[in-house]
């Protein structure tokens, strides 16, 4: 993997957490 691919997985690793977070929070705050 070239550099700016290796850029791109982490990106996309990062906005997929960034989508997931919220939610978790939002689980967690009706308990």
């Amino acid at each position: 993997m070239t550099p700016q691919e290796t850029k791109q997985q982490q990106l996309a690793e990062i906005l997929a957490l960034a989508a997931v977070i919220p939610v978790v929070i939002v689980e967690d705050a009706r308990h």
